[in-house]
């Protein structure tokens, strides 16, 4: 990649902004993106642990080339995520020592949201939301493989959170950009970039960010990021924010390190006040384009959800000869309850009831908790879903079966096992490679059936293995 490349206006602003340190820039666009992950703490593997650690990130590491991630099944399990790594500092802003409410306003493709699950503890709870509806099912795929159940995904604009307003103890805005950030790692944040596009995103951030700071509750922390480097989606964006809103809000610092590579500067504001910003550069941090920045927001709004109706309206009860069926898949938690609503069954976080009741009557869910899985009308036999298998919440004794690399792949791309089932028992049975789970088999009398959803099902030629 060279200058002729680059726009024209998009290389002299640069130019202007670096100064000497342009042609250093420059080069490091030159380069291969960084490779870079996170491994998923609730489903530990060793398959990282020689490979060069991230500084930020206690889970995250980095790769000396990228592999063919689709053709590894550990990735399909849930078992990590590749992340850009400059996007990992987010969670720096966040205290995860507290119980918190999170809502992540602009969350697919779900790495930041699967970042931040990582680190809540079992009390927290997570709003993921994603207004573009594609968007949004890669982002409810990503969710469901990490496989926690303190976690709700919408597909909404904005101001459909107005019920929640002054709810949430985080909000972050990772707000839809120029994406000249990621023109090095991909190619199609470039071709669609024209001189205009940052004063079109700008105005929709202002959009966003009116309506995400009536969801902070007092004392709460906005955080507002995108992966550019234009100043009219940043600088002035954070100079528009705090004229706005300055009786509100203070601007609040991040405990960054300096020998990671993050550029720290000061916003000068109005009345002589400042806020610190982060900006990653390729050429100095391992990672792509980055700005963040972060706000206490200090208004005396309460929190007033509009009052529900009973749960049990909204929530069903199972009998006892359903939850008996339940729980021969699930490992009892006291921190979750098991409902149904709209004739499947979920498990959600115990302590937030009445708030997932409001969210499944004011927004659009695409999921709820867990999702268990559904009984069959005719016959009552519970049929569990692949959420399932991929949550945590699964019996760890369920009978399964091991599968090779190659079975695995073929499970993955939903075609037939070939695989003795003499040994095995009738019914469901778990799939699983290396000791994680894939997803859910059924040993009938005479076959194997694979429950991969088709949906998420390898489509390239699998590679010819042995």
């Amino acid at each position: 990649m060279s200058d002729k490349d680059f726009p024209k206006s998009f290389i002299k602003r640069m130019k202007f902004k670096l100064g000497d340190e342009f042609e250093s820039f420059m080069q490091s666009l030159e380069q291969d993106a960084v490779v870079s992950l996170r491994y998923n703490p609730l489903k530990p593997s060793k398959q990282f642990v020689n490979k060069e650690k991230i500084p930020w990130c206690e889970e995250g590491y980095f790769l000396s080339s990228r592999p063919e991630f689709i053709f590894d099944p550990l990735i399909h399990a849930g078992a990590y995520y590749v992340q850009e790594a400059s996007s990992m500092i987010i969670a720096k802003a966040i205290d995860f020592s507290k119980d918190l409410k999170i809502l992540d306003l602009c969350a697919s493709p779900g790495g930041k949201s699967t970042l931040m699950l990582s680190k809540m503890n079992t009390k927290s709870i997570l709003f993921s939301n994603e207004l573009v509806g594609k968007r949004a099912e890669v982002l409810k795929e990503n969710l469901v493989k990490w496989g926690n159940s303190n976690l709700v995904a919408t597909s909404n604009r904005p101001d459909a959170f107005a019920p929640f307003n002054a709810f949430f103890d985080v909000v972050l805005v990772d707000a839809p950009c120029s994406g000249e950030g990621m023109f090095r790692k991909n190619n199609r944040a470039l071709g669609e970039w024209t001189p205009n596009k940052s004063f079109v995103c700008s105005i929709g951030q202002k959009d966003i960010l009116d309506e995400a700071i009536k969801l902070v509750k007092p004392n709460g922390l906005l955080i507002y990021s995108t992966c550019t480097y234009s100043e009219e989606e940043n600088d002035q964006i954070v100079n528009w924010f705090f004229q706005k809103y300055k009786s509100r809000i203070s601007p609040e610092k991040i405990q960054i390190k300096d020998n990671w590579g993050v550029m720290k500067d000061e916003i000068t504001l109005l009345d002589d006040q400042s806020q610190e910003v982060y900006r990653c550069y390729p050429h100095k941090i391992r990672g792509e384009g980055m700005f963040i920045s972060a706000f206490r927001i200090n208004h005396r709004m309460q929190s007033e959800l509009p009052k529900q109706k009973k749960n049990s309206r909204v929530f069903k009860t199972l009998s006892n000869a359903e939850f008996l069926k339940v729980n021969e898949f699930i490992d009892p938690n006291d921190n979750f309850q098991i409902v149904k609503y709209a004739d499947k069954t979920y498990a959600i976080p115990s302590a937030y009831s009445s708030e997932l009741g409001l969210a499944v009557t004011r927004l659009n869910l695409i999921l709820l908790g867990t999702y268990l899985g559904s009984f069959n009308k005719k016959s009552a036999e519970f049929i569990p879903s692949h959420d399932l298998a991929m949550s945590i919440l699964i019996r760890k004794d369920l009978p399964s079966i091991e599968l090779s690399l190659k079975q695995a792949l073929c499970y993955l791309k939903k075609s037939e096992i070939n695989a003795d089932k003499k040994n095995l028992p009738f019914g469901w049975i778990l799939a699983r490679y290396n000791g994680h789970v894939l997803g859910f088999l059924k040993n009938t009398k005479n076959r194997l059936n694979n429950a991969y959803p088709k949906q998420w099902a390898i489509r390239r030629n699998l590679p010819v293995l042995d």
